[in-house]
């Protein structure tokens, strides 16, 4: 069976890959943070890497793509609230980001995709994409945080405002994923001590506009540090979510390495 993490792979193999296939890197970034009461707090990076495995075995006697090594940490300054949780500064992420991709860039690989597991790491993620470009104008670098089957999110959850954090949809992947990790009965003590949606919506103006962005800690909008509905979470809503995105993210990585446009 071909390797697919880079991790596992010696630099000879990966030199061999490079020259041979040199398709796309797959880059997993997620978060150490609290994830309610219910949820692990590697929920993110877990989330990140699953989906990338994934997608990697599905392509690997196609398009054949790599996968980095997961980097567990990201921007969770809006958590330290809640013990456990671990934040990288926007500064210290973007840095990370620009050199890692450097690195895989001096090689010889010339398309990149960051599969980004958590929100908060968003803003960094795509600064660090544009100075990678600005460098690198010949590569291909990108960054998705489930954007490719949001069509179907809408579709599959009740929730259609505010699920945020630990609520129905993330709650239904991790049931679907890693089902042991996922503290049933913290759930159901969810829906009695409710989170406070009503100080999400104060950008919100009587037209239905909002302002485009408020910094938030999650302390204040939530006791327990979900956002969202976490008792309408369900096991089989999370593996039709997880099998869209797969798929969705598959035809996404073949038509970028078969296209002969070059971005």
């Amino acid at each position: 069976m071909r390797k697919f993490r880079i991790g596992e792979m010696t630099w000879s193999e990966f030199a061999e890959w490079l020259e041979k296939v040199n398709s796309i890197v797959l880059i997993p970034i997620g978060s150490l943070e609290q994830h309610g009461p219910h949820l692990p707090m590697d929920t993110d990076a877990y989330d990140a890497e699953y989906v990338c495995n994934e997608v990697a075995k599905r392509l690997l006697n196609d398009v054949w793509p790599l996968v980095a090594p997961t980097i567990n940490y990201g921007v969770s300054m809006h958590h330290m609230d809640f013990p456990g949780t671990v934040t990288l500064s926007p500064k210290t992420l973007i840095d990370m980001l620009v050199d890692i991709c450097g690195s895989l860039i001096k090689h010889g690989v010339k398309r990149i995709l960051i599969i980004n597991g958590h929100g908060g790491n968003t803003p960094s993620i795509q600064v660090a994409c544009q100075i990678i470009k600005y460098r690198h104008p010949e590569v291909f670098i990108g960054t998705d945080l489930m954007g490719l089957a949001k069509s179907v999110k809408e579709k599959i959850f009740e929730s259609k405002e505010h699920d945020i954090h630990a609520g129905e949809s993330e709650t239904s992947t991790s049931l679907a994923n890693r089902e042991k990790l996922v503290k049933v009965k913290e759930i159901e003590k969810t829906s009695k001590k409710p989170f406070k949606p009503e100080l999400l919506e104060i950008g919100r103006i009587p037209s239905g506009d909002r302002i485009d962005y408020y910094a938030i800690n999650v302390k204040q909008i939530s006791e327990l540090g979900y956002m969202g509905y976490p008792w309408k979470a369900d096991k089989k809503k999370g593996e039709k979510m997880l099998k869209a995105y797969i798929e969705n993210l598959a035809i996404f990585i073949r038509k970028l390495c078969k296209s002969q446009t070059q971005l």
